[in-house]
């Protein structure tokens, strides 16, 4: 009868216990990390124009933001009064 691995075939590494990591491995991952973000980011569209200048660059930004919000309070209600509705339903379906 052949021994069988649950782990055999799948290729993953043996995790490190938290004292095997050194403080310079753990900084590299960082700045790695935040240069890969760096690029990222400039790969990204902003929603705002880079030539306007003041509070009128980031006119897109705001009214999405006064978008969401409205959309967050209509979804509120609407999830409030219907489960206002049926706490009562079932309140008056099960009072003895």
């Amino acid at each position: 009868r052949a021994a069988v691995s649950k782990t055999a075939c799948w290729g993953f590494e043996s995790l490190l216990t938290c004292g095997a990591l050194s403080k310079k491995t753990m900084f590299s991952k960082v700045r790695k990390f935040t240069s890969e973000v760096r690029v990222e980011l400039g790969k990204a569209t902003w929603p705002w124009d880079p030539n306007e200048k003041g509070f009128k660059r980031f006119k897109e930004l705001s009214d999405s933001t006064v978008v969401v919000l409205v959309a967050m309070l209509i979804l509120g209600g609407y999830i409030a009064f219907f489960d206002f509705i049926l706490i009562n339903v079932v309140g008056f379906l099960t009072k003895p």
